[in-house]
């Protein structure tokens, strides 16, 4: 953050909706949102989650970082429950939250999302959004992981799902499956290891949702596979539907 005016925060503007972010010169999404914008970091996908964010009761930030999403979800009115397993980053994101009083909007858990309840190593990278539970680095800590379907009530109002967890995809969407099979939420979701591509694929399409790949311009084109190996570096962030028309039982005549 050199060369950064003396402040502590400034404003992020997405569309109509605003809040604040808290200067910290170890943050490399608030360096890009300071020095450039939202559309320099991760604009297709803000660009879906601002189109879907409409009218969603609950959003769940899976993999929340330093809070963009959540922020921007509660600047929307909609209540957020933020994962975030990191302890360094989860105090960023806390202070982000208390920054713009959203505390009554949303719910923070410094909890790793998967698919059972225990403890797990997790690699500290220099850069933040490349911590993660299965790409190893130099440090490490070991946090609690949970389930997200067994902290977050099942009563048909999650409406939006974002899950960025550095190739932990296929295990925090198990640990969802309860709230994919009650809500129905869509889901925007990173996956670039091929390991896992499969696992997600094969879950999101036995519970009735379409695949769809973000485009850099942020719109959204149906795939039927996801093949990770087709898309370039950065680009490797899709979006869940699910197909009510193909789930409707057919009335017979």
């Amino acid at each position: 953050m050199a060369g950064a005016e003396v402040r502590t925060s400034f404003f992020v503007r997405v569309g109509d909706k605003h809040f604040q972010y808290a200067l910290n010169p170890r943050d490399s999404i608030g360096s890009i949102l300071y020095w450039y914008s939202w559309r320099a970091w991760d604009s297709a996908v803000v660009i879906v989650f601002s189109r879907w964010m409409r009218g969603a009761r609950r959003i769940v930030d899976l993999g929340a970082n330093t809070g963009f999403f959540t922020l921007l979800g509660a600047a929307n009115g909609s209540d957020v429950v933020a994962f975030e397993p990191n302890p360094a980053t989860f105090q960023q994101l806390g202070r982000n939250v208390r920054l713009n009083h959203f505390e009554s909007r949303c719910t923070l858990l410094q909890l790793a999302a998967g698919s059972k309840a225990e403890e797990v190593l997790f690699y500290l990278h220099d850069d933040s959004t490349c911590c993660s539970a299965v790409r190893p680095a130099a440090n490490s800590t070991t946090v609690q992981m949970a389930r997200v379907d067994a902290v977050i009530p099942l009563d048909q109002r999650t409406d939006l799902v974002k899950v960025d967890v550095e190739g932990f995809e296929d295990h925090v969407l198990l640990g969802l499956e309860g709230i994919i099979r009650d809500s129905h939420p869509r889901i925007i979701f990173e996956c670039f290891r091929k390991a896992t591509a499969p696992v997600v694929e094969t879950l999101l399409k036995d519970n009735g949702y379409r695949l769809n790949w973000i485009t850099p311009e942020g719109s959204t084109a149906p795939v039927d596979r996801l093949n990770v190996s087709e898309y370039g570096h950065g680009h490797h962030n899709f979006a869940a539907v699910f197909d009510s028309v193909r789930q409707s039982p057919v009335t017979p005549p």
